[in-house]
């Protein structure tokens, strides 16, 4: 389990954004945030940063989880180019790969007799290890495809300082894709792409091996990404299997159930208040009116919202 909420409720300003909302992440889940404008959505990914600290309620990330966010508007500042910030990203890769060639070369160089050629021996064979499992081999691989995938395939010089926002964010995506985090947070990720580059996005992100959460707008990136569909609505979370076209025929019949019980409710109401009104002033039927009114405060204490669509 990577995030686990139990009761998590949020407020702010006087204002309770999210109530008791449970809610669970684990590796390899494909998650879809979904509410209106103002529901809490950049609340609850606050709250999993650690940014915000919860009114109530648990909030546990698993120990050493590396979480990876993409603002909406979230690109960076550089006066590296293109290429070599993405190189950054395998630092250690690099680090190991030289590590691996200063080693041969000290090898070559030492009696094969030697206590000191063993000792070198055996450092080569655990940089060979630990290269082979991180594939470090391959990093310049990885970044080209990541680059290209995503419209820099002409950019591998440009400096960062020198681009528009929104290239800047879409870059800041190719550091989090190739950094490969447990958890992907991605917020409205396809802002800025052309529809060439959404779909290559759409691709590599259905092989990704870690956690993803997006916050989007996009009902057709939803429906390629997503396994799940979480709506916030009026501070609640509800948890929906499937893809966004599977989620609106759920909610489609959650909505049509509710209204079945709001009516039947309000027609409730409205008898009991029919028959309060007429025999609360007389003598022979005040007790019966009374008694309806102890009724009719525990419906409306417990009534069924009106429900509302979701656009």
């Amino acid at each position: 389990m990577l995030v686990c909420s139990e009761n998590l409720s949020f407020g702010f300003g006087g204002e309770t954004l999210l109530r008791s909302v449970t809610f669970t992440l684990s590796e390899g889940d494909r998650v879809g945030l979904i509410g209106g404008n103002g529901e809490g959505k950049t609340t609850l990914i606050r709250l999993i940063l650690k940014e915000l600290d919860a009114e109530s309620g648990t909030l546990q990330i698993k120990n050493g989880a590396k979480i990876g966010y993409l603002a909406q508007n979230g690109g960076y500042d550089s006066a590296n180019t293109v290429f070599e910030e993405m190189r950054e990203v395998f630092a250690e890769d690099i680090r190991l790969l030289s590590s691996l060639r200063e080693t041969e070369e000290k090898i070559s160089k030492t009696s094969d007799t030697s206590a000191e050629y063993r000792s070198l021996c055996a450092r080569y064979e655990s940089l060979n290890k630990q290269i082979s499992a991180r594939d470090s081999s391959q990093f310049e691989v990885k970044i080209r495809t990541v680059l290209n995938g995503m419209g820099f395939e002409n950019a591998y010089e440009q400096v960062i300082s020198t681009m528009s926002g929104g290239e800047k964010t879409r870059l800041k995506l190719c550091s989090l894709l190739l950094e490969e985090p447990e958890l992907l947070i991605l917020d409205e990720p396809t802002n800025h792409l052309d529809l060439e580059t959404m779909m290559w996005l759409e691709s590599y992100l259905q092989e990704y091996k870690g956690a993803i959460l997006t916050v989007s707008h996009n009902r057709y990136f939803l429906d390629k990404i997503c396994t799940r569909i979480c709506e916030i609505e009026d501070g609640r979370l509800k948890s929906y299997t499937g893809n966004y076209t599977k989620f609106l025929e759920a909610k489609k019949a959650d909505i049509e159930r509710q209204e079945k019980l709001y009516e039947q409710q309000q027609k409730k109401i409205g008898e009991l208040q029919f028959f309060i009104d007429k025999n609360r002033v007389s003598a022979t039927s005040a007790k019966q009116a009374k008694s309806k009114q102890h009724m009719l405060d525990r419906i409306v204490e417990n009534a069924v919202e009106k429900p509302r669509t979701y656009t």
